[in-house]
């Protein structure tokens, strides 16, 4: 009885007209808007947490790039020369010397519970070794918990040991009677020149971000449609919206998703504008090509999500559905994983997700200066899986047309009970 109750409440808010005087695609999108302001938590769903979450996750990259991560350095040798390497460490934007000891237990006891992120060991006699030209070893502790930071701060004292081997070098051979010049050529005689075609700064927060907004806007339009659609059939109100578009699917797939398409492309406006500069996401390529990209992108994701949840008896099934395949469809998407390096089947799998060549093309964009020629690939494969989208869809949605023709009641049907 409970039950029975609760879904004639939400049919008495879906199904509002039986035989309306109008006909056309404006009456479901105003039925549609029904359903939207009929649901708290659809508001919150696609109205406020497209604009909320990019504040909660961008934030959290805003500083983009690492500073200052502390280290230990053990001073065994306690030196001029180790002082001096010392002071080089921490002049390095990367590193901040927080403590200079002369236990090297002390110093495995911070690195051990956290308080540092490497211990760096000067041994005894490294000031003596430089002086009479020996090699010389310098110990390096690093937690590999995070390992982007881990990362850093290799590369941050690499950078800072190859200049002061460079400079010992220079030093040598200018006492051995060398010039300034051959001292150099021979310290340094292949220098390699990296230029960093993208992302110049490697910061990880211009990479990560990017992703972030399009799987916020990706996953709430996701999330949204397919409850709308789920919801139809739990309340037995599809048979009353056949009616309203006098059976017309066309209709249907437009009324159902042209307030969504036009709320999205708003959404991506905002986030590619506003949030672009707010976060100083640089869009260097084609605008006409990222706009075309992302109407297609919104176009596809609204069409497969009403096929996929037109399967669903009830919108807690949808939403959690959707909900669990967040991660793997961002990871399937090869933004964070190259999709060469995924197994066959998944490889092949993601192929098949609108989201796989969308971010690639529109990173290519945003980050790579691409124009419409480096984006064509990417293009014409998600106008394939659009119009492989809107034919399932069609063909589905006109096995139920057939459905309600041959009973008087939906709940006669048994696809849809």
């Amino acid at each position: 009885m409970k039950n029975n109750r609760v879904r004639a409440a939400i049919k008495k808010q879906v199904d509002t007209v039986k035989h309306p005087d109008s006909v056309g695609i404006l009456p479901i999108v105003l039925r549609e808007l029904r359903i939207l302001f009929s649901h708290f938590y659809l508001i919150l769903l696609v109205l406020a947490a497209p604009l909320i979450y990019p504040f909660i996750y961008g934030t959290v990259y805003i500083n983009k790039m690492e500073h200052d991560i502390p280290v230990i350095i053990v001073d065994q040798d306690n030196s001029e020369a180790s002082r001096n390497l010392a002071r080089d460490l921490d002049a390095h934007e990367l590193i901040a010397v927080t403590e200079v000891c002369h236990d090297l237990q002390i110093a495995r006891q911070r690195l051990n519970s956290l308080k540092t992120s490497a211990v760096i060991v000067i041994p005894s006699g490294f000031e003596m070794d430089l002086k009479k030209k020996r090699q010389t070893r310098i110990s390096i502790s690093v937690s590999n918990l995070r390992f982007m930071v881990s990362g850093d701060i290799n590369r941050a004292i690499g950078d800072v040991l190859s200049a002061r081997a460079k400079n010992v070098t220079i030093a040598a051979l200018e006492t051995a009677g060398f010039s300034e010049e051959q001292s150099l050529a021979q310290a340094e005689p292949i220098r390699p020149i990296v230029v960093n075609c993208f992302n110049d700064t490697e910061s990880y927060g211009d990479f990560i971000i990017v992703g972030l907004l399009i799987i916020i806007l990706q996953q709430t339009l996701l999330m949204g449609m397919s409850v709308s659609m789920a919801l139809e059939r739990e309340s037995n109100s599809l048979k009353s919206l056949f009616s309203l578009a006098t059976n017309s699917i066309g209709e249907i797939i437009a009324g159902k998703a042209l307030f969504y398409f036009v709320l999205y492309a708003a959404h991506a406006l905002l986030y590619f504008t506003l949030y672009a500069w707010i976060y100083h996401i640089p869009i260097s390529g084609s605008i006409s090509a990222a706009v075309s990209l992302m109407l297609l992108h919104i176009a596809s994701i609204i069409l497969w999500s009403l096929l996929i949840s037109s399967f669903f008896k009830t919108r807690l099934m949808a939403l959690c559905i959707f909900v669990f395949t967040s991660y793997p469809l961002f990871l399937l998407s090869g933004f964070s994983w190259p999709l060469s390096l995924l197994p066959r089947y998944l490889f092949y799998f993601s192929q098949c997700l609108p989201s796989t060549p969308f971010i690639n093309a529109f990173c290519t964009i945003t980050q790579k200066n691409g124009s419409w020629a480096d984006v064509l690939p990417q293009f014409i494969h998600m106008l394939i899986l659009l119009f492989l989208g809107f034919s399932a869809l069609w063909i589905r949605l006109t096995y139920m047309k057939h459905s309600f023709g041959s009973s008087e009641s939906v709940n006669a049907n048994p696809l849809l009970r």
